[in-house]
């Protein structure tokens, strides 16, 4: 990886047990990408010092620079009593977190790996939209639709063709871009 400016970033939102599994999701992509200025970047939730640690030698052991940086919630976050895991609320901050030169963001959960080039994603046609984002439920449940109807989706079967339908990754797989000018209107 390069290091200077970069237009495209990946971000991996993690706590300090899944770290191990986010520094894993980052190297394959970077063992698996033809393309050398994405800027990789681990959002931390309570990272102890030491992890962070971890991360500088994870890098120096693999030759890649991981940027690790700490996340606190903003004091009028509401409470979700437990509902979801804070690194799966912090992910909705993404857009406050994203440096000002980046033209397109990955999100991807720590506990994907990649097993193929990814780069295509950071080209895919949003349509003028904000974000781009697979479908959990389809990729976890693969014969059920919210509608109810037969789809390649509920039958099991990937539209390999369509954005978004991306095979290369590993199931359970989250991976959304986003373009920064349309989420910082």
């Amino acid at each position: 990886m390069s290091v200077g400016i970069h237009s495209k970033a990946i971000y991996v939102f993690t706590d300090a047990r899944m770290l191990p599994a986010a520094c894993c999701t980052l190297l394959s992509v970077v063992r698996n990408s033809q393309k050398n200025d994405i800027k990789l970047v681990i959002v931390g939730i309570d990272l102890p010092e030491d992890q962070k640690a971890g991360v500088a030698t994870f890098n120096m052991a693999n030759g890649i620079n991981i940027d690790v940086v700490d996340f606190t919630f903003p004091t009028d976050t509401p409470e979700t009593a437990g509902r979801w895991h804070k690194s799966t609320l912090a992910r909705l901050y993404l857009d406050k977190l994203m440096d000002e030169n980046l033209e397109r963001v990955l999100y991807l959960d720590a506990d994907i790996l990649a097993v193929g080039n990814i780069d295509p994603l950071f080209d895919v046609d949003l349509n003028g939209k904000a974000i781009g984002a697979v479908d959990d439920y389809v990729v976890a449940f693969p014969t059920r639709s919210d509608s109810g109807s037969a789809s390649s989706a509920s039958t099991g079967e990937r539209d390999t063709s369509m954005p978004g339908s991306f095979s290369w990754i590993a199931p359970p797989s989250g991976p959304a871009t986003f373009s920064r000018r349309r989420v910082r209107c």
